[in-house]
């Protein structure tokens, strides 16, 4: 057993575990670990069907049900949603300056293009469809390197160290999957109509 503080980390060993209910007034929460999310609910069935037949007067919790665990989850999305946010915003800024650096260094090949007859609405359409071919070979490509990452964490585990003393084994969903490429197209596209309009909106002359 380790003892930290007011918390004590141990096995269930038999001792321990004849023990562990009688312990009263001494014990606000046991925390009960087991090897499978999936029995959650048998584990949960079983032991409050066994407090009740020994008219124990103790209960359990699911970590789901618990109002700390809502609170933590709550936190921990709002900061996720900063983080997300503040990178979105970063990533729209560095890419609507990049691209109007790109654009305003093709000036003459601009105006070319509109003094052979092509109109603002092409020259538009030409403009997006290299923002949109950018940003999906930039979200394919950090999709696969996301992918692998996940894949390995999945496989060797990260270590939280601690007091909890697990490893977290990150897993992918579609929704995820769906975000990480839709995401950074549509900052792409939507960083790319300033410098877009600023670059079609030029006469034929000065382009020239």
């Amino acid at each position: 057993a380790t003892l930290e503080q007011s918390l004590i980390f141990t096995s269930l060993g038999t001792t321990l575990k004849d023990n562990l209910l009688d312990l009263g007034a001494g014990a606000t929460q046991l925390v009960v670990r087991i090897d499978d999310i999936a029995n959650v609910p048998t584990v949960e069935a079983e032991l409050n069907r066994y407090f009740e037949s020994r008219n124990l007067p103790w209960k359990v919790l699911p970590w789901y049900d618990s109002k700390v665990y809502s609170q933590m989850v709550g936190m921990f999305n709002g900061i996720g949603g900063l983080i997300v946010t503040i990178l979105t915003v970063m990533v729209g800024v560095i890419t609507s300056n990049a691209l109007l650096m790109a654009f305003f260094e093709r000036i003459r090949e601009i105006g070319t293009l509109r003094a052979i007859g092509m109109k603002k609405i092409q020259v538009y359409q030409l403009l997006y469809t290299e923002s949109a071919i950018i940003g999906v070979i930039g979200a394919l490509t950090g999709l696969v390197l996301g992918v692998a990452l996940v894949l390995v964490g999945q496989h060797i585990g990260i270590p939280l160290g601690g007091l909890v003393n697990q490893d977290v084994y990150p897993a992918l969903n579609s929704a995820s999957l769906i975000v990480s490429v839709a995401a950074p197209i549509l900052c792409i596209l939507v960083a790319a109509a300033i410098p877009i309009r600023a670059a079609s909106r030029m006469s034929v002359i000065e382009s020239l």
